[in-house]
């Protein structure tokens, strides 16, 4: 009997370790899309990208806070990234932010 219930034991633990490694346990919260930006740096075309603002938590990189808001960004470069949230707040670099502050992440949702 006790191996039988080791057995059960660990099938439930491993399911539960999948499931929050696959799906996650948190509900993720979106910050809704707050404006669009026009981009004229450096002689490109005019490109208007979307944002959401959020405050920074402990921890939170612009990385991070723009793969919980965004589906599938895989494939885009990450100096885009780095380029576009320097863009939206004026300058200032990814590496540089504090958190307890509000910034500008740009949205990717929408765009091909």
């Amino acid at each position: 009997m006790r191996r039988i219930s080791a057995f059960i034991l660990i099938i439930i633990i491993a399911f539960a370790v999948y499931v929050d490694l696959s799906k996650g346990t948190l509900p993720k919260h979106i910050a809704p899309v707050v404006a669009e930006v026009t981009n004229l740096e450096k002689g490109e075309q005019e490109v208007g990208h979307t944002y959401f603002e959020k405050e920074v938590n402990r921890g939170d990189t612009v990385l991070s806070i723009i793969e919980q808001q965004n589906m599938n960004i895989e494939n885009l470069p990450i100096n885009v990234i780095a380029e576009d949230f320097s863009t939206l707040n004026n300058g200032i670099k990814p590496e540089e932010i504090q958190y307890g502050n509000t910034y500008k992440f740009p949205s990717y949702n929408n765009e091909n």
